[in-house]
């Protein structure tokens, strides 16, 4: 059973503890675990949304085969095989993380790791946010969650600022060389994580994959939070703004040039034709002008 910690949403794998006894997370929260499920009455089927009743061991509608298990946040019965709790909304195929008695991550250092060596690196809880940081080049994983929560809350934004600069400091902190542009791998996925600029303004690269988590090279995430704290973040939503405006403005006009030169091109062909005719009369030409104008 995979069980989330209600302070730091880090999940661990309890299979085998007997329900209802306590457990202690990394991060000092302790929690009591779930009993064993009870009849939830109807849920909806992973496979076409259909009720069915938790004592089901098929879907009725579109005969998908049906096996109960509980959320890992709020301990709700739902189908294995739903994305999400349909009473917390939590996501449910989250996998949980493991973690050594020493705090050491089952993460790798992205910057840091090769295959010929593994550079493993160091949980720690940073203002209520679980984070990974690597000892020997002082970078630091991010889940999206938790970044997107010190991005949006300011106590959390100064607490984590203390909190990081009483990180432990790298054993070899990144030269020149090492910052050349380099394309690193998740440490989640080993996908090719994506370079950009925070926030477009920052002047902070960051390495970003978008379905786990974001990278930041030593004292990278500090720079982002100070940039944040000081209001870039506003500034740099409302520029974009603005360049979405001009841009709604630029076509706007373009489309009523393209209108207009459709309009004097029809004209255009008119004297064209009447020209071909065997030439205006003046009359002919005045009317038409008033007719145009």
């Amino acid at each position: 059973m995979i069980v989330e910690c209600p302070g730091c949403h880090l999940r661990h794998d309890v299979t085998g503890r007997p329900p209802g006894t306590r457990a202690r997370c990394r991060c000092g929260t302790g929690f009591r675990l779930p009993e064993s499920p009870a009849e939830a009455g109807r849920l909806a089927c992973p496979g076409c949304g259909a009720p069915c009743a938790a004592s089901k061991r098929s879907c009725e509608y579109c005969g998908a085969a049906l096996a109960t298990a509980r959320c890992p946040r709020c301990f709700a019965t739902l189908f294995r095989g739903a994305k999400h709790c349909g009473r917390c909304g939590a996501a449910v195929e989250v996998p949980a993380r493991a973690l050594s008695e020493q705090g050491r991550s089952e993460r790798q250092c992205p910057r840091c790791s090769s295959p010929e060596r593994a550079v493993p690196m160091v949980a720690h809880i940073v203002a209520g946010t679980l984070l990974d940081q690597c000892d020997s080049c002082g970078g630091i994983w991010l889940d999206q969650t938790a970044f997107e929560r010190l991005s949006e809350e300011s106590r959390a934004q100064r607490g984590a600022l203390d909190a990081i600069g009483g990180l432990p400091r790298p054993r070899a902190p990144l030269g020149a060389d090492a910052r050349k542009v380099v394309y690193l791998a998740c440490p989640d996925c080993d996908a090719r994580m994506t370079r950009r600029n925070f926030a477009k303004r920052s002047g902070v690269i960051i390495d970003v994959c978008n379905a786990h988590g974001i990278w930041f090279d030593d004292e990278e995430l500090a720079k982002i939070l100070e940039f944040v704290r000081g209001g870039g973040l506003e500034e740099a939503r409302r520029r974009d703004l603005e360049d979405l405006a001009e841009e709604e403005r630029r076509l706007r006009l373009e489309a009523q040039r393209e209108a207009a030169r459709g309009a004097w091109s029809g004209r255009a062909d008119y004297f064209d034709e009447a020209r071909a005719g065997g030439g205006f009369r003046l009359l002919d030409v005045a009317k038409t002008l008033s007719r145009l104008l």
